[in-house]
């Protein structure tokens, strides 16, 4: 048997593929390639091409780009019933029963709840079965004959595009439900540890966005169930959660569920809700929200670093969020005098979200040198993200002004070369002459690989002039 390994996109092939498919339409094409730039979680699902292509069918479906979904769950689900719906495909190629058309929502309401029912043990993973339990597991759902009836429809209407054989027959299939689910690209054959067959998604936050969905659809007993069985330290459940709370209508029962643990060692059920309100942002309850920004903060506070680190992480996605609650509590522990690294943390996320206090500290700090380059680094990142003026000159003050060739490297490789602002503080530095030649070749090689049409051959004229030469 012969292996065969699928290379996704890189960044830039990722722009490449979008150019291509909008070739016709230029102004379609720049501002999807503007969207993929400001938004990583669109850039991650594109580097599969299959994915390449549902986003950009999307893109092409809308009045304009920047109508696409806002959220991660309403981006998978968007890309899930795009590819169900047989729409990316040619005209000719899409094999669409008239009398019979795809129905996206059934058969995705289908998949999630066979791939939730098989994810509820502990540990189990959301991304990959048995080929043979997969199908028992979608015949197990009430709606299934009528789904199967409809495939078979589109299996033969498939069939009349192909060449028939010598006798004239055409070849039966097994399980056309899941032939349907592969030929419209959301699963792919496998091979279990054991050897026997077994089937995947072509991209994991699918098999994570489908046991989502089912979870939001549980009433609270058997909801409490589920979040019994995968509350501690269950990794194929880490990003399900979150995706979850996005997805219920009242995220407050998840939430409370998480809270309520009578024992929540290492904080592990407060970060977990913490991760959910985050997702769910203003649909949580103001009081679940003080609950947990409360207690995250507690653990900011704690003397163990291993608590303290991480609550200050889901303290600063809270913040990102916009929750008030959280900007209170981070403005609280700044007046804590937390030290150094709690006090750029806080700082660096509330100056993301152009908070004044944040700001300050943070275009302070860039220039000083007594704190560790490693703190200012964040204070880079965050110059960028939030494109304040007088922040990022303080940023080209403190490169222009670094000591060594390592705080210099802090420095840049903090600034997203992927967004707008950061892209264009990458290619100022490429033209600087004085900016240390390693760290230059090492922006034009984040520029070319973070993609973007022009500023790519800009990186690449710049890396063959004799002035400017840092990619030889």
């Amino acid at each position: 048997m012969t292996a065969a390994e699928v290379i996704g996109f890189s960044a830039g092939q990722v722009f490449a593929f979008a150019r291509g498919w909008f070739s016709g339409d230029t102004a379609r094409g720049e501002e999807l390639e503007a969207e993929l730039l400001e938004r990583p979680e669109l850039r991650d699902l594109a580097r599969v091409p299959l994915l390449a292509a549902f986003l950009c069918s999307l893109a092409a479906e809308g009045d304009q780009v920047r109508v696409l979904p806002t959220t991660r769950a309403q981006i998978y689900r968007s890309v899930m019933l795009g590819a169900l719906s047989g729409r990316w495909r040619a005209l000719g190629q899409q094999a669409v029963d008239p009398d019979n058309p795809p129905e996206p929502k059934l058969r995705l309401n289908i998949l999630a709840d066979a791939v939730g029912r098989l994810g509820r043990p502990w540990r189990s993973r959301v991304d990959r079965f048995p080929r043979a339990e997969l199908a028992a597991a979608l015949r197990e759902h009430p709606q299934y004959a009528l789904a199967e009836d409809e495939a078979q429809a589109r299996w033969w209407a498939w069939q009349t595009l192909r060449p028939a054989a010598g006798d004239g027959t055409r070849p039966a299939v097994r399980g056309t439900l899941i032939w349907e689910y592969m030929f419209d690209g959301l699963l792919a054959h496998d091979v279990s540890e054991s050897g026997e067959p077994a089937l995947r998604f072509v991209h994991p936050v699918l098999g994570e966005f489908c046991a989502a969905a089912y979870v939001a659809g549980l009433a609270e007993p058997e909801l409490r169930e589920v979040v019994e069985a995968h509350r501690w330290f269950d990794a194929s459940w880490q990003e399900v959660w979150p995706l979850t709370a996005d997805l219920m209508p009242e995220p407050d029962t998840l939430v409370g569920l998480l809270l309520d643990s009578s024992v929540d060692a290492w904080f592990e059920q407060t970060f977990l809700a913490s991760r959910c309100v985050a997702a769910a942002g203003r649909r949580v309850s103001p009081q679940l929200r003080e609950r947990v920004v409360s207690r995250v903060l507690t653990a900011a506070r704690r003397w163990r670093s291993f608590d303290r680190d991480r609550a200050l992480i889901h303290l600063g996605e809270l913040v990102r969020a916009r929750l008030v609650e959280a900007v209170e509590a981070a403005h609280t522990l700044l007046g804590d005098d937390p030290g150094v690294a709690a006090r750029m943390k806080m700082a660096s996320a509330l100056a993301e979200i152009g908070d004044d206090t944040g700001l300050r500290i943070v275009r302070a700090s860039l220039t000083d040198s007594g704190i560790p380059s490693a703190y200012r680094a964040w204070c880079a990142r965050s110059a960028v993200v939030v494109e304040d003026t007088d922040a990022l000159a303080a940023l080209l003050d403190a490169i222009k002004g670094a000591r060594t060739v390592g705080e210099l490297k802090l420095l840049v490789s903090a600034v997203p070369v992927e967004s707008r602002v950061g892209g264009e503080l990458a290619l100022r530095i490429l033209r600087d002459q004085r900016v240390h030649g390693s760290i230059r070749a090492a922006v034009g090689s984040a520029v070319v690989h973070a993609g973007g049409e022009h500023r790519i051959r800009l990186a690449k004229e710049m890396a063959g002039t004799p002035l400017t030469a840092w990619g030889g």
